[in-house]
């Protein structure tokens, strides 16, 4: 009670009494490192709530746990002041809206190097710390002295309250890692957001709306655990180092943390890139553009966790227009190896999280075919996985019936499922290697139900075997062409529940 009461009147005579009672100590020298934030009031400790990864995600208290949403980085300024990165998300506590007022709320944001981003980090001699703001000079505490939580973190006058003391519980810079065994068994069924960050020319530039966050929420919501972003960077970057525009790779990150806001996996690639070339002629330059954009993308989402995973490259290919575009010859899939490698040096090379990321890598053409899997070369990294595409029958998943396609889903094309699933299962599954069977579905004919009863022992055969499939999805319907949609997301709207139930629950 006399704690609240110094508090609420801040009068002369009890707010000195009560600082001298705790006693003051000088500005603390704290060893930069990550750490908890530990309330000495409640026992709980500054959280990003939700393990929220968007600018302006609140600040709040909870229990301790492992995630990276309570680790925080702290490192000095030149300035004597520090700053606070929340490790999950790599981003700043801030105070929101420049607000200098007792009450002020805790957001993280992108770091700016601003007052209200700059933290004073200053001893009281008891093992706890009162940390306070440069711009405002008031000090981190929980709101009301509770104890609950979910109590928001907020920033007052300083007045010596155990809600504004902390103790920094120095943590591993390592986040618990799992092992690429591990996350592909818990990526689940997945889907594509496709024609949208890969469009040539720009995100509604075939077609889709503006990706929102609540159709990321309804990819979540229909039970799929890992969304594919495919991203085409070509238009996009420039200068002699090929530098990344900063809205584009802004929204990029945009996308990803939407989807990690839902707690899905994300994947995010190089996709519709021209410039990728595997070929002995065109291996250097290919190599050299591929590092700097890899660079910069894992420089990026360095410190996001291990829900985030990369894949090197899209279906890469040669010959194009000439019947081996899509077979390739013993020079090409040489190529795509050293490819693959050139984006795993680049991605391993930036350090942080990125040293334990998952990384998918393709074959040619990113086929399943046996000729193809069969060149593919292993990095010596623990965290990779095979990535591949499997339209298979093409007959049935693509080719329209007047041109000779097949609508009617019978024991054929069961057979030829067996046959890819049972290839990339005695090549890598069975031998320690995860794979990602990134790109798959059937396009509309009319034959929902044959579709659906495809979807489901496609799924049925990929889940014994333990491969990861992501449905493409293009949101294209009517007329002739790639009709591969399943979500109308203008209207958010599944409008083929049958497939979508074949896919989630086979």
């Amino acid at each position: 009670m006399f704690i609240k009461m110094c508090k609420s009147l801040i009068n002369n005579l009890c707010l000195p009494f009560f600082i001298v009672s705790i006693g003051m100590g000088a500005n603390a020298s704290v060893t930069e490192g990550r750490y908890l934030l530990v309330n000495k009031h409640s026992d709980k400790v500054l959280d990003v709530a939700a393990n929220g990864q968007a600018d302006g995600v609140n600040v709040l208290q909870w229990e301790q746990g492992l995630g990276l949403n309570q680790r925080w980085d702290i490192n000095k300024l030149d300035n004597g002041y520090y700053t606070i990165m929340a490790a999950h998300s790599g981003k700043a506590l801030d105070v929101e809206s420049w607000n200098a007022d007792n009450g002020a709320n805790l957001t993280q944001y992108n770091y700016s190097g601003n007052d209200n981003q700059q933290w004073q980090i200053e001893d009281v001699d008891s093992g706890y710390y009162k940390v306070t703001s440069k711009f405002s000079g008031k000090a981190v505490e929980i709101k009301d002295m509770a104890t609950n939580n979910g109590a928001n973190a907020q920033l007052w006058d300083y007045w010596g309250g155990d809600s504004q003391l902390w103790r920094l519980a120095s943590v591993d810079m390592q986040q618990p890692s799992q092992s690429a065994t591990e996350i592909v068994s818990k990526m689940g069924a997945g889907w594509n957001l496709g024609n949208t960050l890969d469009a040539v020319g720009g995100e509604t530039n075939w077609g889709n709306p503006l990706t929102q966050r609540y159709m990321i929420e309804s990819v979540a919501a229909q039970g799929f655990k890992t969304i594919r972003i495919p991203v085409t960077w070509q238009g996009h970057f420039s200068g002699v180092d090929n530098t990344i525009d900063p809205a584009w790779l802004a929204r990029v990150e945009q996308l990803v943390n939407y989807a990690l806001d839902a707690n899905l996996y994300v994947i995010i690639n190089i996709h519709h890139d021209e410039w990728v070339v595997p070929t002995y002629a065109a291996q250097q330059q290919s190599s050299d553009i591929l590092a700097d954009i890899w660079s910069q993308v894992a420089e990026r989402f360095k410190n996001h966790s291990q829900q985030l995973i990369f894949e090197t490259l899209n279906e890469p290919r040669a010959n194009k227009g000439t019947p081996l575009e899509w077979s390739g010859t013993l020079e090409n899939y040489q190529v795509v190896n050293v490819l693959n490698q050139v984006a795993l040096d680049e991605i391993r090379r930036s350090g942080g999280n990125n040293k334990q990321r998952l990384v998918l890598i393709p074959g040619y053409a990113a086929s399943p075919w046996q000729e193809q899997i069969e060149h593919i070369s292993i990095p010596a990294d623990e965290m990779i996985a095979i990535s591949t595409h499997g339209y298979v029958p093409y007959t049935f998943t693509e080719q329209e019936v007047a041109d000779g396609g097949d609508s009617v889903f019978d024991g054929d094309e069961q057979a030829l499922i067996d046959y890819i699933f049972d290839n990339l299962n005695n090549r890598f599954v069975s031998n320690g290697i995860p794979v990602v069977m990134g790109e798959w579905g059937s396009v509309d004919k009319g034959n929902s139900q044959d579709r659906a009863a495809y979807a489901r022992y496609y799924q049925s055969k990929a889940n014994d075997i333990g491969i990861v499939t992501i449905v493409w999805d293009n949101n294209a319907l009517g007329g002739n062409g790639h009709n591969y949609r399943l979500y109308d997301r203008s209207n958010n709207q599944w409008i083929f529940a049958d497939i979508v139930s074949g896919i989630i629950q086979p």
